[in-house]
């Protein structure tokens, strides 16, 4: 059921060899990450496959994820006195 379905904007010519293929259109970011900063390439640990890049970029995108999240601050929720736009 799942086998034709793409990962986030998935590739349809997907690279199995490329580790960071299941991440599908955001394997690019993970990349520029590494290009910015090779260290990011060391394996976090020898005997597992994920590399430092991919820590840092789930953690910023979960630090998106949540800082889109309405607030006491967004405008949404401010409070209206009567007469008030």
């Amino acid at each position: 059921m799942t086998k034709n379905l793409r990962i986030h904007v998935g590739s349809k010519n997907i690279d199995a060899t490329d580790p960071l293929y299941v991440y599908g259109s955001d394997a690019l970011f993970i990349k520029r990450l590494i290009e910015k900063d090779p260290g990011l390439k060391r394996k976090l640990h020898e005997a597992l496959p994920y590399v430092r890049a991919e820590v840092v970029w789930a953690s910023g995108k979960r630090w998106r994820e949540q800082s889109r999240i309405p607030g006491p601050q967004d405008p949404r929720f401010a409070v209206r006195r009567p007469g008030e736009h």
